[in-house]
């Protein structure tokens, strides 16, 4: 399943934001968010699986997480998008993750599904009226960056 494991590019990122960025600027480590589009939606649940105190939110499109440990990010807000005719990334993807976040009545995620969006639904996504002030709505309470 992709998204299973730390890629060398995530690992990086995660290094720019803890040990430069929060260092040298003055960051709200209470408003950090994260949107990614295919492999960066992969790469966007794996880190609400694995570092679900760094994001006060999160976008995925196109891209699932680890069905066996979605669990763990159930206390992120997160709005998560895909499409039925994605022929790239399978759009149950976004099923099982809304499955287990019903289970897990993680109180705050949405999950859109479009039906004629293609892999390109991030188009469409990111023209949704909402999400954007949905997302800079949300503050994390227990920040892993302070």
């Amino acid at each position: 399943f992709p998204g299973t494991s730390l890629s060398p590019a995530l690992a990086l990122v995660y290094d720019l934001l803890e040990n430069k960025l929060a260092k040298d600027y003055n960051i709200d480590g209470s408003r950090i968010y994260m949107a990614g589009l295919s492999m960066g939606a992969f790469a966007t649940w794996y880190t609400v699986i694995h570092k679900p105190n760094l994001l006060a939110a999160a976008v995925p499109v196109c891209g699932g997480g680890d069905p066996k440990e979605l669990h763990k990010a159930k206390n992120v807000p997160i709005w998560a998008f895909h499409s039925l005719d994605d022929d790239l990334v399978p759009h149950q993807c976004l099923l099982v993750a809304k499955e287990v976040m019903e289970r897990e009545n993680a109180p705050d995620f949405h999950a859109t599904m479009y039906e004629h969006e293609g892999h390109g639904s991030w188009v469409r996504a990111f023209l949704e009226r909402d999400v954007f002030d949905w997302m800079i709505s949300k503050v994390n309470p227990d920040p892993e960056i302070k």
